[in-house]
């Protein structure tokens, strides 16, 4: 059984009064959760806490061994939406509140992911990276469409504005994929921080100088400090096949 070590850091920027981001590593169930929210009267980072918080106690609670992971990951993403949506109708300070939400789980060779949004997950692979979601957003759409090239996107207008959150509807469509891991293999989970400032040639080639982790993200969040930092950054950084040092939960 493949096992993750992994590493986490989130920063407000520089310009974000908060941060709105949130995430969590809990190494002994293999799970790995970012999440970028959205909503004012500082409701994004209420969406955001309150939507991994719940899917990691529903996933932990609910878990026996026998279960299909890729069920148990979409049941759990289904409940935290309920709680957001419930939430943000009964506080008036919380209305619209929602969220991105990308989560990993490693099951024996398995990596199960959940996502919803445009935080993204990347597969970096014997010197290749590979994103592994798909960003729900208007650019990405019109990108599809062959409306827009991906440089136009970078500064198109709607550029920031969703498809798809968790937390803004009763019922919410999760995209559940799956892949096999291999020795070596590095997982990268993100907020849109990381990628609005870095490009993705620019992650793999940091990733690909061998560096641990923690290493690896310090890097790229000064990156993207360095260019303007204009959004909360958060990365997660995942080795597989590596022995589980340490798990952390950390919104700034």
């Amino acid at each position: 059984m493949n096992q993750m070590e992994a590493w986490g850091q989130s920063s407000r920027g520089l310009v974000r009064p908060n941060n709105e981001d949130f995430f969590h590593i809990d190494p002994n169930n293999g799970l790995i959760v970012v999440a970028d929210g959205m909503g004012g009267h500082n409701a994004g980072e209420i969406a955001s806490r309150i939507a991994v918080e719940s899917l990691h106690s529903y996933l932990t609670e609910h878990q026996t061994g026998l279960e299909d992971p890729a069920a148990l990951l979409e049941t759990s993403i289904q409940h935290a939406n309920s709680k957001v949506y419930r939430l943000s109708r009964e506080n008036s300070h919380w209305q619209g509140m929602g969220t991105t939400l990308t989560a990993v789980l490693e099951r024996a060779g398995r990596v199960l992911i959940g996502h919803i949004g445009d935080s993204r997950l990347y597969l970096w692979r014997e010197g290749n990276m590979e994103r592994l979601t798909t960003d729900h957003s208007v650019v990405e759409e019109m990108m599809a469409k062959g409306l827009i090239s991906e440089i136009e996107s970078q500064s198109h207008p709607y550029r920031h504005m969703l498809t798809r959150a968790l937390g803004m509807d009763i019922e919410v469509t999760v995209d559940i994929s799956e892949m096999q891991t291999q020795p070596g293999d590095k997982l990268l989970l993100c907020t849109d921080g990381l990628t609005n400032h870095v490009r993705d040639e620019e992650i793999s080639n940091i990733l690909t100088r061998s560096l641990a982790p923690d290493q690896a993200g310090v890097c790229l969040i000064e990156l993207a400090l360095a260019r303007g930092g204009l959004d909360n950054i958060t990365i997660i950084i995942a080795d597989i096949g590596q022995e589980t040092q340490r798990g952390e939960t950390r919104a700034r």
